[in-house]
Order: structure tokens, then sequence, then C-alpha cells
């Protein structure tokens, strides 16, 4: 696998990720960078920026999602009544 598949696959995933955030489901497996890539050609160089900056965006996108769902105002989560454990035997 070359840089161009790489980044590729770089760019499902943000894609999956939007989706996976749109509709649910199965989220995006995590990436892993193949060691044996070799430094990024020039010629990629303007890509794989882009796709960074698509990536952070992505990234804030998944931030905003997560505290959206753990913010108390937009969850009710009613209040459990109290319990009582009598320990005399």
């Amino acid at each position: 696998m070359g840089w161009p598949e790489v980044l590729a696959d770089m760019g499902n995933r943000v894609t999956d990720t939007r989706r996976f955030l749109q509709q649910g489901g199965q989220p995006p497996q995590a990436f892993v960078l193949p060691d044996d890539l070799g430094p990024l050609p020039d010629e990629l160089r303007l890509a794989a920026a882009a796709l960074l900056a698509d990536t952070h965006r992505a990234e804030a996108e998944v931030e905003m999602a997560r505290d959206r769902l753990g913010s108390p105002a937009r969850i009710p989560v009613p209040a459990a009544p109290p319990a009582y454990v009598d320990t005399r035997a």
C-alpha cells in the first residue's frame, strides 16, 4: 500500500465518520499508518494538507456530538427513587 492508497483510505474514514454521526450504525475502525511508507511524495503534499484540515474538522464534529450527547440539558435523565437497605438482622 502506497501513499495514494493511504490518503484515499484516510479520506474514506473521514467520510465514514461523518456518515456515522448523521446516521448511526457502526463507527469506522481506527486508522493505523503503515510502517513502510517512507516519506510523503512532494506531489501529494497539498492533498495530504487538505485531508489533514478535513480530519480536524471531522474531529471537531465528533467532539461537538459527544458534548451534545453528554449534556444534561439535552438528555433528560429521570432521578432514581431513593432506596434504603436495612442491614439489621
